[in-house]
């Protein structure tokens, strides 16, 4: 049996804390996620707990707010 190709991407230098992420997402270089609160739930899935949840599959620009 043959296992699909699933990948993520994290680029270089990303700031990443609390984070669950799902498979085949590309995080470009130099995002920050987990940092504050308030900016990631404009964004993402923010759990009771302060977990970031990024769905599978999810694009993100190369403009995402450093404080996300």
């Amino acid at each position: 049996m043959r296992m699909p190709n699933i990948f993520t991407l994290i680029g270089e230098q990303c700031r990443i804390k609390g984070v669950i992420i799902g498979k085949d997402v590309i995080i470009p270089p130099k995002t920050e996620i987990g940092y504050a609160r308030a900016a990631g739930a404009k964004r993402f899935k923010v759990t009771e707990s302060g977990l970031v949840v990024i769905s599978k599959e999810m694009k993100l620009h190369a403009s995402l707010d450093p404080s996300g």
